[in-house]
């Protein structure tokens, strides 16, 4: 209740008595009328003032706005127009018209203060409950001038009391009727209530165990143990619980726990002791017991905190009420704070702006409404709403009246909620899900934010049905009617989905859920969601159409999917197509795992389930092929891989993974494999992860070892060359890690206990991104290796052909010449009809030529072989160096297609054919000399001709003494491989026949590839 101002009762009013005060015109007010209204209109309540008589006269604005009066009715303006004085009973309800009556006309009889609560009706047409308290305003004469009153709302305070009182009753009768026995104490121990049930089982009643009485129901054994803990508890308050015997109400003594409680008030003092007893005979060493549920229903109404003040002109404070010194946390009994004091109180942050608002308030003769901090002396922050308003007579300021109310609470609520409104449109706006309230009565709907974003609104459209129907898409219009029908006929809640056509033809889809809430006067109100789940229903339709894809290649595949749990042993998914591979009926139940499990094939049953319960001990994948005996297609091949789930714990979840029904693949295997025992060549398969499963004819034949032999883990170390061991099993380990192709080479132990050296090549067949199988073939290249051995000590001669050569130019060559110049210089002196001049001339020349063919066979000791060189051409060259004469015909021709040889074999084939058209040249006195080069799948030939005198017999057996021609040809062309043969007779000429096998030319240019 809201005390009047001080000055409505010490008689004086601005400074004029309050005696003079007498009847004036109806629209005239005196000063003390106007003090009045502008007084009531400040204070943040429902006030009101009447005549003597008790007609109502005057309502501030807060009231008159509850109220719904009109702009110019007279209570707005305390116009008394005569009413009578119960006139105010129109407001209020009719259940309270003759109560308020009667309280009405007792304060107007005895003239004295009184209270009422009522319900007074909004402009709504609601009812909320009032407390109203009216006063008497009397002259110093004590003359009745005004009744002053005002109303607080009690509306929640008063539904609090109902159901308060509704609990309390709740309380006695739930305990009445709950299956056990209850009772209640003083806080000295003294028994004041047993319930019903308490009675009933021990046959006596409430007045004979009050006090002590209790103690004739306990065993005799019992009673001193048990009054000694309770009396304990009594005296430290502590909780009681006991177990004993006690006599029902047939004589029977039976085992109850009996457990007391003490209820305290808010210092701790014990007010009662509350007690449950519960039979414990069927449970005697139980340590439950029966709880009393207590209900403290001690929420009670907080008033709101409101305190009044006046600021003078001047700058000080001239009144302060008692409540606003409580709100300030101030003593009551000082005088009102100085403007620093008041300042010192406001938080720092809004000092300065107080500070500011009050120059202006006086400078401008302005009031405020304003919310501020202050800091109590103990430190505790509190918002405070300031309500002023500045009292103006004759154009001065006379001082500034108003309030001020603790809002502290209400501003942290306010906060809170705008914060937890911004959560939620957040929220809303990432779900896409928007919040609606629809009122069916009147039509009115209330969208959120992101509602108006789902059904592209500007938020100035007001939402109406119609609007929404219009977006509504045509065909779902006819059901979305239907819905809003129903709920408006009563229905308590509706859920539907329907599609939204927007203005540029887009398609949205909307699911809507909301239920329905009624107030007290019967108002109905649905509130609800919108979502768009537009997003969902792509995804959805995406969903099933890869889900028909995936069922598609499943059949197609004959592929099929499965999850297993193996800690339950139930199989929780097929695909269709698992069943259709495994042979159960696709529109039955899933079938049990042993059921699965015995139609695996018997010989293979032992493997898999021990492949089975390795994976679920260690946790991991697997993957293993068996046969399956299917009910209408006979024994299959099956390929299965399985993956296991874990939780983010590590804890193991469950198997997923795909059958396969390989039983045409594994045939078609058995095909290439006896295709690949007819392959001349060493044929190996692999798993991926390079086991071995199978070697050909061939590669068993080889090395005399069997399948199973292949299959050990030591087939490596037992058929490889210790030295190429560790090389083979890095390049294996990094090849087969890989899903790329890869080669090496080793040497491979035979059967006949000869290592010889091999190529191998693995080819990965990939499936799915995942390595199969390696297909490995084994090439022998135990020549080409002897080749590089040949050649590496070719380099080796080389390099020593080059340093002789160094040291012949360097000594006899280089000798030679100077023999030359100077048995030159001795022809040039001798007379030219010496007799000797013609001989000496004839020296000098063999001598030049002798030079001559020193330095050009010290150029073939330093020729490299790492040219490459093109046959034809460099035989062509060969007339032209030797000067041949004209007359002695010679051609180079070339049979078949020509094709590249290793460098080293061109480089021994011209040496050959060099050496051989030398002697042809210079020795066969032939007039044809030719050179024919033949190409052909198995070998390749070099023949040179010439239709000379031939060679002697004995020469081409033994050679000619100090000479090395044909010795060196036949050594060329052993070391490359090849055979030479020499035909030759005075008749018919020299030919010289080089022959080289194919095989060995075309794999040893394999060996000139860069190393890998």
């Amino acid at each position: 209740m809201l005390a009047c101002p001080k000055w409505l009762y010490d008689g004086s009013v601005m400074g004029k008595s309050l005696a003079v005060v007498g009847p004036r015109a109806a629209q005239q007010h005196s000063p003390l009328e106007l003090q009045l209204q502008a007084t009531l209109n400040v204070i943040p309540a429902y006030t009101w003032y009447a005549g003597p008589s008790g007609a109502l006269t005057f309502v501030n604005q807060r009231t008159a706005d509850y109220l719904s009066l009109p702009k110019d009715h007279p209570l707005r303006f305390g116009i008394d127009i005569g009413s009578a004085w119960d006139s105010h009973i129109q407001f209020l309800h009719p259940d309270d018209h003759e109560k308020t009556r009667q309280v009405w006309s007792t304060c107007l009889r005895t003239g004295n203060a009184g209270e009422a609560s009522f319900r007074v009706r909004n402009a709504e047409g609601g009812y909320r409950w009032f407390l109203s308290r009216a006063e008497p305003l009397r002259a110093s004469d004590g003359a009745l001038l005004y009744w002053i009153g005002v109303n607080l709302d009690i509306d929640d305070a008063k539904r609090a009391e109902d159901a308060l009182r509704k609990s309390e009753k709740d309380l006695r009768d739930a305990i009445d009727t709950i299956p056990a026995l209850v009772w209640s104490a003083l806080p000295d121990g003294s028994n004041i209530y047993v319930n019903k049930r308490f009675v009933e089982y021990t046959g006596s009643s409430a007045e004979q165990t009050a006090g002590s009485g209790w103690q004739a129901l306990v065993h005799p054994d019992d009673l001193e143990r048990h009054a000694a803990k309770w009396r304990e508890a009594v005296a430290t308050g502590k909780l009681h619980e006991s177990e004993v015997r006690s006599r029902r109400s047939d004589g029977q003594y039976r085992w109850q726990l009996d457990r007391g409680v003490p209820l305290r008030d808010e210092d701790g003092n014990i007010v009662k002791w509350y007690g449950v007893t519960a039979d414990i005979e069927d449970r005697k060493r139980a340590e439950e017991a029966l709880q009393e549920n207590q209900f403290h229903l001690a929420e009670g109404q907080r008033l709101a905190h409101m305190g009044s003040w006046a600021f003078s002109p001047s700058g000080f404070f001239d009144h302060w009420s008692h409540e606003l010194f409580q709100i300030y946390g101030l003593n009551p009994e000082k005088e009102p704070p100085s403007l620093e004091e008041y300042l010192a109180c406001i938080h720092p942050q809004d000092r300065e702006f107080m500070a500011s608002l009050i120059q202006r308030m006086l400078a401008e003769a302005s009031g405020c409404d304003v919310t501020k901090r202050i800091l109590r002396p103990n430190g505790e922050l509190r918002y405070i709403r300031c309500v002023g308003t500045p009292v103006v007579e004759g154009g001065r300021l006379r001082r500034i009246v108003g309030t001020a109310m603790d809002v502290t609470e209400h501003e942290l609520l306010t906060r809170e909620l705008r914060r937890r409104e911004a959560y939620l449109a957040e929220a809303q706006r990432l779900s896409h899900t928007g919040s609606f309230g629809w009122k069916p009565d009147t039509g009115e709907i209330v969208w959120s934010g992101e509602t108006y974003r789902i059904f592209e609104y500007d938020h100035a459209h007001k939402p109406t049905m119609d609007l929404l129907v219009q977006r509504v898409h045509p065909e779902d219009r006819p059901d979305f009617l239907k819905v809003i029908e129903s709920a408006s006929a009563g229905a308590t809640q509706f859920e539907h989905s329907y599609r939204l056509l927007m203005p540029d033809a887009s398609v949205k889809h909307v699911h809507a859920l909301a239920h329905g809430l009624q107030d007290a006067s019967g108002n109905r109100e649905f509130v609800g969601a919108a979502t768009d789940v537009t997003s969902i229903k792509r995804a959805e339709e995406e969903l099933r159409t890869s889900e028909a894809y995936l069922a598609e290649a499943q059949r197609l595949s004959q592929t099929g999917s499965w999850a297993w749990n193996p800690v339950t042993g139930d199989i929780r998914y097929w695909s269709e197509e698992c069943y259709r591979v495994l042979g159960f009926d696709p529109h039955g139940p899933l079938p049990r795992f042993e059921t699965f499990f015995q139609r695996i094939h018997p010989d293979d049953q032992a493997h898999c389930r021990e492949r089975f319960e390795k994976a679920i001990h260690d946790k991991s994948d697997f993957e293993l092929d068996y046969r399956f005996v299917h009910p209408d297609k006979g024994v299959r091949d099956i390929h299965v891989v399985g993956h296991a789930v874990l939780d983010r714990s590590g804890g193991f979840g469950e198997f997923v993974g795909t059958v396969i029904d390989i039983t045409e693949r594994k045939r078609a295997e058995e095909e290439l494999q006896q295709l690949i025992d007819l392959v001349p060549q060493l044929i190996v398969v692999l798993g991926p992860d390079g086991k071995w499963i199978y070697a050909n004819r061939t590669a068993r034949e080889y090395t005399g070892l069997t399948v199973e032999d292949f299959r050990s883990k030591e087939v490596i170390g037992r058929s490889i060359h210790h030295d190429d061991l560790e090389k083979v099993r890095a390049l294996r380990e990094r090849g087969l890690a890989g899903s790329d192709p890869f080669e090496l080479d080793a040497r491979q132990l035979g059967k006949d206990g000869i290592y010889r050296w091999f190529l191998w090549r693995y080819n990965p067949l990939v499936e799915e991104g995942r390595v199969r199988r390696w297909y490995v073939s084994a090439t022998e290249i135990e020549s080409r290796k002897q080749e590089e051995e040949r050649v590496r000590q070719e380099n080796a001669r080389l390099e020593e052909r080059t340093r002789i050569a160094q040291e012949l130019h360097d000594t006899l060559l280089q000798n030679f010449l100077s023999a030359s110049m100077q048995l030159g210089a001795t022809v040039n002196g001798v007379h030219s009809d010496s007799p000797v001049k013609g001989r000496l001339d004839r020296i000098l020349q063999l001598m030049e030529q002798g030079i001559e063919d020193g330095r050009k066979a010290l150029q073939g000791l330093r020729l490299s072989d790492t040219a490459p060189l093109d046959l034809v051409q460099a035989f062509s060259g060969i007339q032209r160096e030797l000067a041949v004469p004209s007359h002695v015909e010679f051609r180079v021709s070339v049979i078949g297609e020509k094709r590249p040889l290793h460098l080293a074999i061109q480089h021994e084939i011209y040496r050959i054919g060099r050496e051989a058209l030398i002697n042809a040249f210079r020795h066969s006195q032939a007039t044809r000399v030719e050179v024919e080069l033949e190409y052909s799948d198995s070998e390749l030939r070099m023949r040179v001709r010439d239709n000379g005198c031939g060679v002697d017999p004995r020469m081409l057996d033994a050679g000619r003494e100090g000479h090395w021609g044909l010795a060196g040809m036949r050594e060329r062309a052993a070391k490359i491989g090849g055979l030479l043969k020499i035909y030759s007779n005075a008749s018919a000429g020299t030919e010289v026949e080089l022959s080289i096998p194919s095989n060995i030319a075309l794999e040893l240019s394999l060996a000139n590839r860069p190393s890998e």
